[in-house]
This record gives structure tokens, sequence and C-alpha cells, in this order.
């Protein structure tokens, strides 16, 4: 096997082995961030029969989990950061009707500024997931330090977010 058809990266060293590492912790960080955003979309308003309830909250869970991260991040701006849409209650109601939403308060400017920075941080996600193999060859033939800076970037963007939707995350668990 001559150099040019030999698989890159597959010599172990040190810096290829961090390079590896953040890659792995950015993976993982961006999968908390989907984490924390299905729960909020899954759980954030449910309105219905009493009886149907938890029917209706397990379909909810099952539609969010099959959604990707930046239809999450979508469905955030309109359902939790922004007026919901109205939820019809019956004019006759036989049995015990339960109805629960959950919004986080603010103003037009910090809605369009974290709607951008989610959008960012999905446009992030998918570059490590999808794009980032020249980066990897880069760090393969010894600029590492490149490689290293744009995941640590990354890790400090996503850390931000993170804090946020913890917050939120708590405020709709002790809401309900």
């Amino acid at each position: 096997m001559n150099n040019e058809s030999r698989p890159r990266g597959l010599d172990q060293t040190p810096e290829r082995d961090e390079v590896l590492r953040r890659i792995g912790r950015n993976v993982v960080n961006f999968q908390m961030v989907e984490a924390m955003l299905k729960q909020l979309n899954a759980n954030a308003s449910v309105h219905g029969p009493a009886s149907q309830l938890e029917e209706r909250m397990e379909a909810q869970r099952t539609a969010v989990y099959r959604k990707t991260m930046g239809e999450l991040a979508g469905k955030l701006v309109t359902h939790v950061l922004q007026a919901p849409p109205e939820h019809q209650t019956p004019d006759e109601i036989t049995e015990p009707w339960i109805g629960f939403h959950f919004t986080v308060e603010t103003d037009a400017q910090f809605i369009d500024q974290h709607d951008q920075e989610m959008r960012a941080l999905v446009d992030a996600r998918n570059d490590l997931i999808h794009h980032f193999l020249p980066r990897w060859h880069s760090a393969v033939d010894g600029d590492a330090e490149t490689a290293l800076a744009y995941l640590d970037a990354q890790r400090d963007e996503t850390f931000r977010m993170m804090d946020r939707l913890k917050g939120w995350v708590k405020a709709l668990d002790e809401g309900r």
C-alpha cells in the first residue's frame, strides 16, 4: 500500500487523539442540547380530557422524538418563546379537562437573538457531523491546533445554549 491509498489518520499520536476526544465531547454536548429541546417541546403544552391525557402526552413525545435538532429549535421558538396557537376547548365538556402550557416571557429582540443563536448552533452541529473531515485531514497532517481551536469554540457556544435551556427545563419541571 503506498501513501496515496493509505487511509489517513490511522497512526495514533497525542494530537490526533486529542482531536478525536474533542470531537466526541462536542457530539455528546450537541446530543444534550437536543435532549433538552425534546424535553421542552414534548412537555411544554398539553390539553385534553383527563382520560386521554397520558395518551396525548405519549403521542407528543413520540412525535418530538422523530424531529431533527433544527425542527426542534424552530418549534421551541414558535411554541414556547412566542404566543402559542390557541387550543380549542369543546363547548360541552363531559369529563374533567386539563390544560397546561409553558412559555418563556420575553421580547421580540430576545426571540430573534435566540433563534439566530440556535440556528448557528444547529449549523455548527451539522458542520461537525457532516463536514469536519477537511479539518481532520489538516490535523492529521500536523495542524491539530486549528482543529482544536475550532472544536473549543464550538464547545463554548454549545455551553452557553445549554445553560439557557437548562434554566427553561428546570422552570418547566417546576411548573408541571
